[in-house]
């Protein structure tokens, strides 16, 4: 019951559906992923959906109480502390923790970054391969629901596939 083995079993899925059936295997890969990952939030993680509205609704606001320059690294845990059940030391999603710890002119920065490989890659969309493209996909949707880039093994494997795809949006 893990999200990263989820998003694993999505990743393996979208080079064999785009090797048999192209680019209709690229978006059904993507749409069965998105399925998939929408699936085990419900059904088989054990926390569910949970408290993660709430926790989204605490970190917006605590985001928007320190914009400029955030809380600090980690704050969540140490600076802004969310207790009741179980205490939280994450938001599951990136984003957002993101702008919680560093402030949202970095995180526009990071979404800046990502708007500029989707609009490199959209004129070379029939020359991406389909591994880069759906990892890149697939790490960014994780990042919805979960914070890949504070797990070192996956941030490792999210900055690879973020870099072959902006190799493939800037190359010849």
């Amino acid at each position: 019951k893990s999200t990263a083995a989820t998003v694993a079993l999505a990743l393996l899925a979208i080079p064999v559906l785009t090797h048999r059936w192209g680019r209709r295997g690229l978006v059904g890969a993507l749409v069965g992923g998105g399925l998939l990952v929408g699936l085990f939030v419900g059904w088989a993680d054990p926390q569910g959906a949970g408290l993660k509205p709430l926790v989204w609704r605490q970190a917006v606001r605590s985001a928007l109480a320190r914009p400029l320059l955030g809380w600090g690294p980690n704050a969540w845990d140490v600076r802004v502390v969310m207790t009741g059940k179980n205490r939280w030391n994450f938001v599951f999603n990136e984003w957002l923790q993101g702008a919680l710890e560093v402030g949202l002119p970095t995180m526009g920065a990071a979404l800046g970054y990502v708007g500029s490989l989707a609009a490199r890659g959209w004129p070379r969309r029939r020359t991406l391969t389909p591994e880069s493209l759906g990892g890149a996909a697939a790490f960014l949707g994780l990042s919805l629901i979960s914070i890949p880039w504070h797990i070192g093994p996956v941030a490792l494997l999210g900055a690879f596939w973020l870099g072959r795809l902006d190799a493939e949006v800037s190359g010849p």
